[in-house]
């Protein structure tokens, strides 16, 4: 009897205390069953011993109920009898990542298989100290040492051979927070680490291969239009270090985005385009033009675009000052065309005027009938008029003579609007001019249009409190705008106004405002409202204004 007894509280205690080599998963479960255990033993010892209430009858079976439902509890409560025991065996013994379970001691108290392989033990090294079983690997026992969690790339050196690897470590805790021990576990990243090396040392390849090549060159991922890569000549064109290159996106280095999608769209197609013009920039070299040529190839194991491109700044430039000059050439060539035609118009108009008006004078000087003073008073002041129109005709003809005998330039119209003779016109009167740089490709005497603007609204206006210059955009061209609120045009005499001879003096102001802007291809109409004011509406083709601001 004693024997027996002596064998279950052995068993009890055993049961209890004793845990090193056991994990704490199951230490709920050893409870349960210490105590199902613990209470018929101590019965059926006081039966033994002569204690009890019933003579001769053993009450310890009576009692199996409680360690039935201590069992139950055990069972249902804490998972007596669940797969963790087989899932760990199933899972933790056959995976290949090893791993190893130490206490606060770094005595290993769990190890799989995988793990004793690793540290070349001859069997399961369970309670041996780990510093004892990885001698040969002092950098795991050293990442291993400490409470602290986290990982670190360590290498394990087999003869000539290294082998990578990442180690983890996971605390454990007990319920109240202390910390038990802890989980190695160590993940082979030789192949890994091989593999990139090898993309490190094509990298380098291409970089050398590139670098040595006497133009810029981008490698871009055809996915994401990342660049991948760029050499020593496209970091001195695009003016940007290599690492804001390397990484971004090409949106940022198109001036026109829209010449991407074709180029695209012909790679679809074939494996190279060439020769394509774009405009690219950078915030610090600002626009330049190249000419690229785009291959299909696969780089570091993507598909991805090798451009290659040369600086064509210089020549677009020539290129596009050439053309302009060519269409000032064209302009030019027109306007002394339709000058030569304009004075011999000119002439044979002037003569005419002019004879008229000597006829007149030489009729009334040359009246043979006696006159009254009366008569000979009104044939002076006849004589006078005619002299003074021909007078006027030639001082217009010297003045028309001019039109056209320097060749047309570009005008700024706000130097214009703010000469000093218009400007003493308008004292007294609002006057607004645009706020931004306007030139017009015109006649040089352009100035001559709007000085004889602001006096005919002085001098015919009547009313006028305000002028103003404007311009407006329109589909067709550029529209130069001259408005004031004075008395306006009559409709039936809109048009009339720009003949020759119309008006109340010499009727020679706005036919020559019409010729000046006409040398150039330039257009004028009024377009007023009647007793509001007017509104000449000055129109410049495409080609011949810019502006600025």
């Amino acid at each position: 009897m004693v024997y027996s007894y002596t064998l279950i509280f052995l068993a009890f205690l055993l049961l209890v205390f004793i845990r090193d080599g056991t994990h704490r998963m199951y230490l709920k479960q050893r409870i349960i069953l210490a105590l199902a255990l613990f209470l018929p033993v101590i019965i059926a010892l006081s039966y033994d011993l002569g204690f009890t209430f019933i003579p001769g009858v053993n009450p310890a079976p009576a009692f199996f109920w409680v360690m039935g439902i201590l069992y139950s509890i055990a069972l249902f409560r804490y998972k007596l009898f669940d797969l963790v025991p087989i899932v760990r065996s199933t899972v933790i013994d056959r995976m290949g990542m090893p791993m190893i379970v130490l206490n606060n001691e770094e005595k290993i108290v769990d190890i799989n298989p995988a793990a004793v392989r690793l540290l070349d033990a001859i069997q399961s090294p369970v309670g041996i100290s780990l510093k004892t079983c990885a001698s040969a690997w002092p950098e795991l026992v050293s990442f291993a040492s400490g409470d602290f969690q986290g990982r670190q790339e360590i290498i394990r050196k087999e003869k000539d051979q290294n082998f990578n690897y990442e180690a983890r470590i996971d605390l454990l805790y007990s319920d109240s927070g202390d910390i038990e021990g802890k989980v190695l576990l160590l993940t082979d990243i030789t192949l890994q680490k091989k593999l990139e090396e090898e993309l490190r040392e094509s990298e380098r390849r291409w970089k050398s291969l590139i670098d040595g090549a006497p133009f810029p060159i981008v490698i871009i991922r055809s996915s994401d239009n990342t660049i991948l890569l760029v050499n020593s000549r496209a970091i001195e064109q695009f003016q940007v270090p290599a690492d804001d290159l390397i990484g971004s996106q090409t949106d940022r280095f198109y001036g026109d985005i829209s010449v991407r999608n074709p180029i695209i769209d012909l790679l679809n197609t074939k494996n190279a385009v060439d020769d394509v013009l774009m405009e690219l920039k950078t915030e610090k070299k600002g626009s330049f033009w190249v000419y690229a040529s785009v291959r299909k190839i696969t780089y570091m194991g993507v598909d991805a675009y090798f451009v290659s491109f040369a600086d064509i700044t210089q020549r677009k430039l020539l290129e596009d000052t050439l053309q302009q000059k060519n269409s000032d050439l064209e302009m030019l060539s027109h306007s002394l065309e339709t000058t030569n035609k304009k004075l011999n118009l000119l002439s044979s108009i002037t003569r005419h005027d002019i004879l008229n008006q000597v006829q007149i004078i030489l009729l009334l000087s040359d009246m043979p009938v006696p006159l009254s003073e009366e008569e000979i008073k009104q044939n002076m002041a006849m004589i006078y008029e005619a002299g003074k129109g021909v007078q006027e005709l030639i001082e217009f003809t010297a003045e028309y003579q001019s039109l056209g005998q320097t060749k047309p330039g570009w005008q700024n119209i706000s130097e214009i609007c703010t000469n000093p003779h218009i400007i003493r016109m308008v004292s007294g009167i609002a006057y607004r001019i645009p706020d931004v740089r306007i030139l017009i490709f015109a006649d040089t005497m352009l100035n001559k249009v709007f000085f004889n603007l602001v006096e005919n609204s002085i001098r015919h206006g009547k009313t006028v409190q305000s002028i103003s210059v404007s311009f407006e955009k329109r589909n067709d061209g550029f529209i130069l705008i001259y408005e004031d609120d004075g008395c306006g045009v009559p409709y039936e005499e809109k048009e009339k106004i720009f003949s020759r001879g119309f008006g109340k003096n010499t009727g020679l102001g706005l036919f020559f405002i019409r010729e000046i802007l006409d040398i150039t291809g330039l257009s004028i109409q009024e377009c007023g409202i009647p007793g509001k004011g007017v509104r000449f509406e000055i129109g410049v083709p495409e080609g011949k204004y810019r502006i600025d601001g």
